[in-house]
């Protein structure tokens, strides 16, 4: 396995880490597995769990190659890769795979507003890594039609809408129900063997 971002030892790290969580039983145990690993979660009543990658562990070693700042997020074997669409707006539900998909389609772009992702799990979408962004802005989407507005501009059904800052640019940080307002420009098939698809070979 080759990433940008990802060790081989960050990988071991977080496919011990989905396989603990997703087993398990309580809310407990659930925090005794977040702690054993040193992930730190963002928000206790968020599933599934999203947090900080660590840059090392000591079980472990260097999880990522050089410095930064970088958002895990988790998903339930459950919502696993191959991948299955839910209700009438054709949502794919694992989340995971819409947002490599939405950045693979926008990474190009001069002034992309999505935060970018780094690497996922292409085996079965159960982990992606994203950059983190400076500052979530606590704002209420009903506070933000200009931003669906822009991004139904850009070509995108927007869900959702979670912003932060990163720099001074604002960033869409949970894009993981977007849809393209016409077709899709990446396939499936493209996303899954993408360069940021990480397969544990």
């Amino acid at each position: 396995m080759e990433n940008e971002v990802l060790t081989d030892e960050g990988l071991s790290y977080i496919e011990r880490l989905t396989d603990y969580y997703d087993r398990a039983s309580s809310r407990a145990e659930y925090g005794e597995i977040m702690g054993y690993f040193d992930f730190e979660v963002f928000d206790d009543l968020n599933w599934p769990p999203v947090g900080r990658l660590p840059e090392s562990h000591e079980n472990y070693g260097n999880l990522i190659h050089g410095d930064g700042d970088y958002v895990l997020k988790l998903r339930s074997f459950r919502d696993s890769i191959p991948v299955t669409k839910t209700d009438d707006r054709g949502d794919y539900q694992n989340q995971n795979f819409v947002e490599a998909r939405v950045w693979l389609e926008e990474r190009d772009s001069e002034r992309s507003n999505f935060t970018p992702v780094r690497a996922f799990d292409a085996d079965r979408g159960n982990w992606l890594i994203m950059d983190e962004v400076d500052q979530q802005l606590p704002v209420h989407n009903s506070h933000l039609d200009w931003v669906k507005e822009y991004m139904e501009a850009q070509g995108w059904d927007p869900h959702d809408l979670e912003i932060g800052l990163s720099g001074d640019n604002w960033k869409i940080y949970d894009y993981g129900r977007f849809q393209p307002l016409e077709d899709w420009k990446i396939s499936e098939e493209e996303v899954l063997n993408s360069d940021i698809a990480v397969r544990n070979v």
